[in-house]
């Protein structure tokens, strides 16, 4: 028995019937004597029956799934449990990709014929490769050390890339009261698999529960996330959007709070000539080593000014406006920080 849980480290586990239960995040792990046959997988062949309406309509939600993250910047792809290689072929057929899988049952063989590149090896003997996308469709409930698991997608999975797990939603049906398959190891709630993936250095960017594997795992858990950013990189994207909306020096409008909270961090990368502001109480202030002015037409006229609120955003517009700034002076805090503009 683990000391720990393995997905969000408790140290509070109970047992619960063959079962070790976190009463944190309620992840649930089969006692050594209650898993299946070690190497199993290996040796199985044939496992999906291609012409089934089951395969069919989990084939049609995956293809989808993956289908929405692949645009310029998706160009190569890992399936982690590939099996015969039937999914990876539909999505070569319609998207200019790169397709690999890594497959340890005889199911390999198939894939092979399909794909551009096939391990029957574990993730962690595969060296030198980055993916922008690695997904995996019900895998990682098999494997009994989750955490060395997802230490190497994180590793195979790019900067920019991203990472599609779907697994049972503990049981896999809302009316089964504990997952009979010898062969899952764990069983996943949406809190637990969260855990697991932020402990293994993944920011989780969607999740959806329901999503259809078989008639008895009708609920599984799928999960986006990508590699979390350092606070470094964080702050250099974040820059870069100031460097791209404000190319030449610029005035800083308002000093309040979305000021000291966005803007006052990462100042002095910035090519900020005055701090304005229309309170007199402000005037005369010194912050960061600049002193606090009123909006002088003489001296700031034909300069780019950034609106630094975004509760007042409009009422300092307009004000601007008012004072003969035009709108093409003007950039916000808002379109900075709204990454769809």
């Amino acid at each position: 028995m683990l000391d720990t849980c393995p997905c969000c480290a408790s140290s509070t586990i109970i047992v619960h019937g063959n079962c070790n239960r976190c009463s944190q995040c309620l992840h649930q792990w089969r006692t050594p004597d209650s898993r299946g046959h070690k190497n199993y997988y290996q040796k199985l062949k044939n496992r999906n029956n291609s012409q089934s309406d089951r395969f069919k309509k989990k084939l049609v939600d995956r293809f989808n799934a993956i289908a929405s993250l692949v645009d310029d910047k998706v160009n190569n792809i890992l399936e982690v449990g590939c099996a015969e290689g039937i999914l990876g072929k539909k999505l070569k057929n319609k998207f200019d990709i790169s397709y690999d899988g890594v497959e340890i049952s005889q199911d390999a063989v198939l894939a092979v014929q399909e794909l551009d590149t096939v391990y029957s090896f574990t993730t962690d003997t595969l060296k030198g490769r980055e993916y922008d996308l690695v997904v995996s469709f019900h895998v990682l409930e098999h494997i009994e050390d989750i955490v060395h698991e997802l230490r190497q997608w994180h590793r195979l999975v790019s900067e920019t890339g991203f990472l599609l797990i779907e697994v049972p939603n503990q049981a896999g049906h809302q009316l089964l009261l504990t997952d009979g398959n010898p062969e899952h190891v764990h069983q996943f709630t949406v809190q637990s698999l969260a855990c697991l993936l932020i402990h293994s250095g993944f920011d989780v960017l969607s999740v959806t529960t329901g999503n259809f594997e078989s008639e008895v795992y009708n609920d599984s858990i799928r999960i986006i996330a990508k590699r979390t950013m350092s606070d470094e990189q964080k702050n250099q994207l974040l820059i870069e959007r100031f460097e791209h909306r404000l190319t030449e020096p610029f005035n800083i409008y308002g000093v309040g709070g979305d000021f000291i909270n966005y803007i006052l961090p990462i100042i002095g990368f910035l090519q900020v000539l005055d701090l304005l502001d229309s309170s007199p109480s402000q005037w005369g202030n010194k912050i960061s080593g600049r002193i606090v002015k009123k909006y002088n037409e003489q001296q700031h006229g034909g300069q780019k000014i950034l609106v630094a609120s975004i509760r007042y955003e409009s009422d300092i517009v307009e004000h601007l406006l008012t004072l003969g700034v035009s709108q093409e002076q003007i950039v916000t805090l808002g379109q900075i920080y709204d990454d769809t503009q």
